[in-house]
């Protein structure tokens, strides 16, 4: 692309979002970042990457309790001190890392509250990709070969657990359709076409 563009996508578990972002990614050909941005955090901090994964848009027990009590954190600089891996400071790791690629280059970034993070950034576009709850239990059945039961449990807790992440570190509503540029439902089309949805936004949007 000529002109830097960072596109970040929010989801609802079972969305299908990683794969449309994978996708645009490839339309755009720009990096395209989801998990692989706990390595680059681990590789950055120089902490074990298992760390990131296990608070990965997960709330632990004490952000649980700071959710509960709207202790929300101050968005400040990662500290090597005692509480190095405090939930906390893992998502300070994490925040720097994805301001420093939006500053760097152009991508996509799934998740991990990049919408709120980037927001006075120029050249960012910000996407929530929904989709109906059966629609979604339905994707999960097939992707992992789980049971209806199962996969209905999956699709509650992911989506809570990602809401009350997201909810603690921005302060906001996840899903609140008030903080996005665009939104979609990702059962009314096929991949291809939310791509397709996705790259003429781009091509029409002004500012």
């Amino acid at each position: 692309m000529e002109k830097k563009i960072v596109v970040t996508l929010g989801r609802q578990y079972g969305s299908g979002a990683r794969e449309i972002g994978q996708m645009l990614a490839k339309r755009l050909e720009i990096n395209f970042y989801d998990k692989e941005i706990l390595k680059l955090v681990s590789d950055t901090s120089g902490i074990e990457e298992s760390y990131f994964h296990l608070a990965d848009e997960r709330p632990g027990q004490k952000l649980l309790y700071k959710v509960a009590k709207s202790q929300a954190p101050r968005l400040e600089k990662p500290t090597i001190s005692g509480r190095l891996l405090a939930d906390d400071n893992l998502f300070l790791f994490q925040s720097e890392v994805i301001r420093g690629l939006a500053e760097a280059e152009s991508c996509v970034i799934v998740g991990r509250c990049a919408d709120y993070l980037l927001k006075d950034m120029e050249n960012v576009v910000s996407i929530y990709v929904h989709a109906p709850e059966d629609t979604r239990i339905a994707r999960i059945m097939e992707r992992y070969e789980m049971t209806r039961q199962e996969a209905e449990k999956a699709v509650n807790r992911v989506d809570k657990e990602r809401s009350d992440y997201y909810s603690y570190y921005t302060g906001r509503s996840w899903g609140d359709l008030n903080h996005y540029d665009l939104t979609f439902d990702s059962s009314r089309m096929n991949p291809e076409g939310a791509v397709e949805l996705i790259v003429q936004y781009l091509k029409a949007r002004t500012i």
